[in-house]
C-alpha cells in the first residue's frame, strides 16, 4: 500500500510565496516548523549523519533565501543553498504548484506493480511517498519510506523512476528478513561488514537500474547532458571501476584494512558528491545484465538475489570471467558466503 504526504512541499512554497509577496525574509520560527514536518524530517534527518547537515545549517539556508547571492562556504551546504534558492520566485513556486497538484493524480499503483516483477513472490511494497525539498537527490528511500523531491518538477515524474524507487522499498523488505545482513548494509562494524554493505548497495541498485530505469545509465539515453557525459567517462573505465570494486571488497575481507579506510572508499563508489550518477548505479547495472543475459541463471535466480544478496558474487563470476571481467576470487566468494551464515555451493547456479 502507497501512501502520500506532502505537508513539507506545500508549506515551503506558501512560505516562498509568503516572503516574496511580504518583501520579507523567511524567519527562524517558519524555517523550524518546515523543518519538522514529516515531509522535511524525512529529507533533513537522511543527510545530518551523511553530509554534517544540522537542523541549524538548514535554518540558515531557507533564512536567506532572498539574500542577492548565496551565503554558504561549505561545498554540500552550497548545493543546498543554491537548490532552494532556484524555487525562490513567483514563476517557479506556481510551477511546483503544479506538480504538487499532478503528484495527487499519479498511479502509483502502476510503479509499484513494476517493482513488483522484479521481486520475490509475496514481497510487500508498504512505503509513504514524502514529497519534500530535496536539492541533493530527486528521489531515495530510507526506512522503507520513499522521498521525491518537488525541485525536479513531479509534474513530469516518470512511473519508471518511480518503480526504481519502489523497488528499493521491496528489497529492503526482503532484506528485513535477515537482520544481521540488514545491519551489515546499514551501519557496518568492522572492513569485513563494509563488503556486505557493498554487496548489497551493488544488488539493490543493479536491480532497481536495470529493471526499472535503464536510461539511467546508458550514454545518450539519460535527460541530463551532464549525466551522459558522466556515462561515458564510466564505460571507458568499466574495467577500472569494477577492478576497484572488487579490490575493496578484498581488502575489507583480508583485514588489511582499516574500518575507517574501508568505509571512506566505499562512500566513493556509494555516493557522488556532485549529484550526477554514484558509481554504484553504473557498476551494479553492469553486474545485474551480466547476470541476466547469462543463459545458466534462472529469472528466479535473478530475482533471489533480493533475499540472498551475497549470491551476487558466484551468479556474477563465470559471465564476467567468459567476457574478461575482474571478479572477486573463490576464495573470498566463500568469505562472502560465511559471513551471512550460508556454507559455500557446490555449483555456481543453484
Amino acid at each position: 500500500m502507497i501512501t502520500i504526504e506532502d505537508d513539507g512541499a506545500s508549506m515551503f512554497l506558501d512560505l516562498v510565496e509568503t516572503s516574496i509577496k511580504e518583501d520579507r525574509p523567511i524567519t527562524r520560527e517558519e524555517a523550524q516548523r518546515l523543518l519538522s514536518t514529516k515531509s522535511m524530517s524525512f529529507t533533513l534527518n537522511a543527510y545530518e549523519a551523511l553530509f554534517n547537515l544540522s537542523v541549524d545549517d538548514m535554518i540558515s539556508i531557507i533564512t536567506s533565501l532572498g539574500e542577492a547571492s548565496p551565503t554558504q562556504s561549505d561545498p554540500v551546504k552550497r548545493r543546498f543553498e543554491e537548490g532552494f534558492r532556484s524555487c525562490h520566485s513567483l514563476e517557479a513556486v506556481e510551477r511546483l504548484r503544479r506538480g504538487l497538484e499532478a503528484a495527487a493524480r499519479i498511479p502509483f499503483e502502476v510503479a509499484e506493480e513494476k517493482a513488483l516483477r522484479h521481486l520475490p513472490p509475496d514481497t510487500a511494497i508498504e512505503s509513504t511517498v514524502y514529497l519534500t525539498v530535496d536539492v541533493f537527490n530527486p528521489g531515495m528511500v530510507r526506512d522503507g519510506d520513499v522521498g521525491i523531491s518537488i525541485i525536479s518538477g513531479l509534474e513530469r515524474v516518470s512511473l519508471d523512476y518511480l518503480a526504481h524507487e519502489f523497488h528499493h522499498v521491496g528489497f529492503a523488505n526482503c532484506l528485513s528478513k535477515k537482520p544481521e545482513v540488514e545491519r551489515m548494509a546499514r551501519s557496518p562494524e568492522a572492513p569485513e561488514e563494509v563488503a556486505i554493505q557493498l554487496i548489497c548497495h551493488l544488488v539493490s541498485e543493479g536491480m532497481a537500474n536495470h529493471y526499472c530505469t535503464p536510461t539511467m545509465v546508458r550514454a545518450g539515453e539519460h535527460k541530463s547532458p551532464r549525466a551522459n557525459e558522466r556515462i561515458k567517462a564510466y564505460e571507458r573505465s568499466l574495467t577500472e571501476m569494477l577492478e576497484e570494486t572488487w579490490r575493496l571488497i578484498r581488502d575489507c575481507l583480508d583485514g588489511g584494512a582499516p574500518l575507517d579506510e574501508c568505509r571512506e572508499r566505499a562512500m566513493g563508489i556509494l555516493i557522488d558528491r556532485e549529484s550526477i550518477l554514484p558509481k554504484v548505479h553504473f557498476i551494479g547495472e553492469k553486474m545485474i545484465a551480466l547476470i541476466d543475459e547469462d543463459p545458466e541463471t534462472r529469472p528466479e535466480d535473478t530475482t533471489g538475489l533480493c533475499n540472498h544478496p551475497e549470491n551476487l558474487v558466484r551468479l556474477y563470476a563465470s559471465p564476467a570471467r567468459e567476457r574478461g571481467l575482474p571478479s572477486l576470487p573463490d576464495e573470498h566468494a566463500q568469505k562472502i558466503l560465511s559471513l551471512v551464515g550460508q556454507a559455500p555451493p557446490t555449483n555456481s547456479h543453484t
